[in-house]
């Protein structure tokens, strides 16, 4: 497995919950590829590669000095809501996007492929999960 902090090595930090899924999925795949079948070194090797903040919370948890992989990830997930799921954007989220655009102006079609991008990625799954209606969009 690469060492914490090189360019190869999985990163998070906490500022982004929507990527800790995909956090998780990297440490299985290079524990696979390390061929280690231990599940408490994959807890600890989660543990290394999380940011110290993070790594210090994670610690905490009784799941965290168990040997249960998929227990350890889902107490992890459980202190970020919204890192997956149905409850991953709320109505709140489209109203600060449309905010925060509604003040710049969007000069190419660049910038305005941007926002339909982000739009569509927040506005999609709130109308699949009835947090929205089709015609509110």
């Amino acid at each position: 497995m690469p060492l914490r902090g090189s360019r190869d090595a999985p990163k998070f930090d906490g500022r982004s919950p929507a990527h800790l899924p995909r956090f998780f999925e990297d440490i299985e795949i290079l524990a696979e590829a390390a061929q280690i079948n231990d599940e408490a070194a994959q807890i600890k090797a989660a543990i290394r590669y999380a940011d110290l903040n993070e790594a210090e919370v994670w610690q905490t948890l009784t799941a965290a000095s168990g040997g249960d992989w998929d227990a350890f990830v889902v107490a992890v997930k459980d202190l970020y809501p919204g890192c997956e799921g149905a409850d991953r954007y709320c109505r709140a989220d489209l109203q600060y996007l449309v905010q925060d655009y509604r003040t710049k102006a969007m000069c190419s079609q660049d910038e305005l492929g941007e926002y339909r991008r982000k739009f569509m990625k927040i506005s999609v799954p709130l109308i699949a999960n009835k947090k929205l209606a089709d015609t509110e969009r």
